[in-house]
């Protein structure tokens, strides 16, 4: 029985269907409330299923009788039905390979065009470090004195996290007695910091993590962060870390 119930629903039927094909093959001739007492299914329920099982032409309705009765069609029917879903599954299979250019192309002008999505509010953006923390590796770029303002509490949990979760990460941070005491309790193999010296006042942080890249900024009072997704683009991203990375000093890891 399993193996028939399975086969009915691969012919699209659902399993209230079946109850109800089964019951009225099983009994023969019924009307509704025989068939709702048969299949305890709501009589209103009933109602809806047989006119979709009179649409597949697995019930008739019976003729000459004062109430409406239905017969099943019979099991040969199905045969008739499962070749009937072949035929659609075939005009599908080659209306999609008519189709494949033109899916095709959708495609490829979705995954080769950078994805842009913009985030505000400090709620926002900490779901974006949530999210890098998935990631392998992450590089971190703070140099503003405004990601503490904004983040400063966060940021210890942030970091406890990414040690956990066993990421690798780079970090490069202003100069700063905090930012100096974080780098001499923290820096090692796994988890890198280097500090850099400004001049310039700057406003903008950086995340990679992935494929995408987070630019945060602190514009009137308002955080808001633009997020890129494109492997090319954060590949350069890198790469440019990197260079600013390779021309500081790097402390001896203790």
């Amino acid at each position: 029985m399993d193996i028939l119930k399975q086969n009915l629903i691969n012919l699209g039927l659902s399993e209230e269907e079946i109850l109800v094909y089964l019951s009225a093959l099983e009994h023969g001739t019924v009307t509704v409330l025989e068939l709702a007492r048969n299949t305890g299914i709501p009589r209103t329920t009933v109602y809806l299923l047989i006119d979709s099982l009179v649409e597949k032409k697995l019930l008739v309705l019976g003729s000459g009788e004062k109430k409406k009765h239905y017969l099943p069609a019979s099991p040969e029917d199905l045969i008739r039905l499962a070749q009937l879903k072949k035929e659609q599954m075939q005009e599908t299979l080659h209306s999609l390979r008519d189709e494949l250019p033109q899916l095709h192309a959708l495609y490829r002008l979705y995954h080769t065009q950078p994805r842009i999505q913009y985030y505000q509010g400090k709620n926002e953006i900490i779901k974006l470090f949530a999210e890098a923390l998935k990631e392998e590796k992450i590089y971190l770029y703070l140099l503003s004195q405004d990601f503490t303002s904004y983040f400063g509490s966060y940021l210890k949990t942030f970091r406890d996290e990414f040690k956990k979760r066993m990421c690798y990460t780079k970090e490069i941070l202003s100069e700063s007695v905090a930012n100096l005491q974080y780098q001499k309790e923290n820096n090692s193999m796994r988890n890198q910091i280097i500090l850099l010296s400004q001049s310039d006042v700057i406003n903008i942080d950086s995340m990679i993590y992935g494929d995408k890249i987070a630019f945060l900024t602190y514009k009137d009072g308002q955080l808001h962060a633009t997020v890129v997704c494109d492997k090319d683009i954060e590949y350069f991203e890198v790469i440019k870390f990197n260079a600013v990375w390779s021309a500081c000093k790097l402390p001896e890891v203790q």
